[in-house]
């Protein structure tokens, strides 16, 4: 048991620590993400006006720190399960191993909700690349 709740409170760790890095270099990501889109499809950008940002990038970049928010929420909620774990194994009592089980079933719960707005988040991303694809590639049909 304890090295089950070790290995949860490590990716809780895992996942607090990289969302975090993600949520600070969530407009470089998109960026890049943006840029093999447009290098893919040989499109060119205009240098010569100012650089605005588009509202796929914004809504990208802040679906991304939605999603890192979320992870945080998931990491912690996986250190607590490891603590659960942990606390229960030491005492040995049926009784608070009963109120504990109860308790982890509803952090378990809680995650998979939490896991399921990620989803959502991440289907709005891959709807957003999608869609610029398309949009790129029927411009670039227009020009041919």
């Amino acid at each position: 048991m304890h090295i089950t709740s070790a290995a949860l409170a490590g990716t809780g760790i895992l996942m607090i620590m990289s969302s975090f890095y993600e949520a600070i270099y969530a407009r470089h990501t998109v960026e890049k993400m943006l840029n093999v889109i447009d290098v893919k499809l040989n499109v060119t950008k205009d240098a010569t006006g100012p650089s605005y940002v588009s509202k796929d990038e914004f809504a990208m970049v802040d679906d991304v720190r939605i999603i890192c928010f979320f992870a945080c929420l998931i990491g912690a909620s996986l250190m607590g399960l490891a603590r659960i774990g942990c606390i229960t194994s030491w005492r040995k009592s049926v009784k608070y191993t009963n109120a504990s089980y109860k308790r982890s079933l509803v952090r378990f719960l809680s995650v998979g909700v939490l896991a399921l707005i990620v989803r959502h988040y991440t289907c709005d991303i891959k709807s957003i690349t999608n869609n610029r694809v398309a949009k790129m590639t029927k411009v670039k049909m227009a020009e041919i």
